[in-house]
């Protein structure tokens, strides 16, 4: 296993952009998202995972809306291909509790 602690890797260049994500959104901003960036657990409660990315404009399977607003995440799933079935536990692999988002609720 890979001591972090050491920091051999070359830092990242700042010049560079990383990528935009869910956790990144500000107030009021709006974007695109995977739709299996949220999950549905047992108790039929919806989670965005924070890492995943938040385009401006819809593209390719960047394709199910989502907002910031000021009391939370909003997300758009009526009208998408995706479909959802309960899960137990998170879904995503290396994901933890730590990088769940709760999904306030849903607009049309």
């Amino acid at each position: 296993m890979i001591d972090l602690s050491q920091r051999l890797g070359a830092e990242f260049p700042e010049d560079v952009p990383l990528e935009h994500t869910i956790d990144n959104m500000e107030v009021g901003e709006k974007g695109f998202t995977l739709p299996w960036g949220m999950t549905v657990d047992e108790h039929l409660r919806c989670y965005l995972c924070k890492t995943y990315p938040c385009r401006p404009e819809a593209g390719g399977t960047l394709e199910m809306p989502i907002e910031r607003r000021a009391d939370g995440y909003y997300v758009k799933v009526k009208g998408l291909r995706q479909e959802w079935k309960p899960s137990r536990g998170i879904p995503w692999v290396g994901a933890s509790k730590a990088d769940l988002i709760p999904v306030k609720g849903f607009f049309e």
